[in-house]
């Protein structure tokens, strides 16, 4: 709940922003390419096993590629996601949090629409676990111990674009990520695990369609 009221805060914050006198993200929309950046908090667990998530931090870079002089554009990018497995436990020392925490490179590759006041983005992603660490689960816990190397889901994002010049533009967006397949090899492929939500702040770089623009 604190990710979901911290978001909207954000959310209107910057839509009621001012930036040069320009308020949509239909202004200065005459871009080819947008090269950006993104800093993402995020809500993250495994739900299919453990009902816990905890706060996890990602980032990366992003490409949109725009459709003609549509309001559509392809989106994709690499991104660095942390994702976790945690829980709560009682011990002799009190209530004590055990976790795990994944370290994914991410490649999401999404349909874009824009509108007058937002864009919304979404669709499947790809996953490659490239580092974990975190409490000794794996020593006792056999249906953690071998963890899924390739995995893939959907993603829905919301969110709110706004011009400070003819060639750069901040974001503020929600996300929604949910990998369909199952976190540890042995569970089957097609196990609902990993659940992200939370939001990301960043910038766009636009490649004009004409550089005297």
């Amino acid at each position: 709940m604190k990710v979901t009221r911290t978001f909207l805060l954000l959310f209107f914050i910057f839509h009621f922003l001012p930036t040069r006198a320009q308020d949509t993200i239909l202004v200065y929309n005459n871009f080819k390419y947008k090269i950006g950046a993104k800093f993402i908090g995020e809500m993250s667990g495994d739900l299919s096993l453990i009902p816990e998530s905890i706060p996890v931090y990602s980032g990366g870079f992003q490409i949109i590629r725009k459709f003609g002089n549509s309001r559509s554009s392809f989106e994709s990018g690499v991104y660095m996601i942390s994702k976790s497995l945690a829980q709560f436990q009682n011990t002799i020392y009190g209530i004590h949090l055990f976790s795990i925490l994944y370290r994914n490179v991410s490649v999401p590759l999404n349909y874009r629409f824009d509108t007058k006041v937002f864009y919304i983005s979404g669709g499947p992603f790809i996953d490659y676990l490239v580092a974990e660490n975190g409490s000794n689960w794996k020593n006792y816990s056999p249906e953690f111990k071998y963890s899924r190397k390739l995995n893939f889901g959907l993603n829905i994002i919301l969110g709110i674009e706004k011009s400070i010049s003819k060639k750069l533009s901040l974001m503020v967006e929600g996300r929604y990520f949910n990998t369909l397949s199952s976190s540890s090899i042995g569970r089957g492929i097609f196990g609902p695990s990993y659940l992200n939500y939370g939001f990301a702040i960043g910038i766009n770089y636009k490649i004009l369609r004409d550089s005297r623009i």
